[in-house]
């Protein structure tokens, strides 16, 4: 059977982005809400998606808080990510290679 498809996940399954992820969040309840919440308390509310995240850190003001949160993401995706896990490029490129 050949392979048709394969969908990945990129926060924590091809990089490591929980820095990236926990500044983004930190960044986004001070820009509204004055306070920095702890890494502690930002991996406690994992599990949820970002949505659901933002809604139980800063409640009834979802549509602000996701376009914010995604912007200061992407510009600290840039400045903190610094590459793939070790052997996941490789995989990538074998997964490539077969088509």
């Amino acid at each position: 059977m050949a392979i048709r498809g394969i969908i990945f996940d990129l926060d924590g399954t091809l990089a490591n982005t929980l820095p990236v992820c926990i500044k983004a969040y930190q960044d986004t309840v001070y820009h509204f809400c004055g306070r920095v919440p702890e890494e502690a308390e930002i991996i406690g509310l994992f599990g949820p998606n970002e949505e659901g995240m933002l809604e139980q850190m800063i409640p009834g003001q979802l549509t602000e808080t996701l376009a914010y949160y995604l912007k200061v993401y992407e510009q600290y995706h840039l400045q903190l990510c610094t590459g793939l896990f070790p052997g996941i490029g490789g995989s990538l490129s074998a997964i490539q290679s077969k088509g």
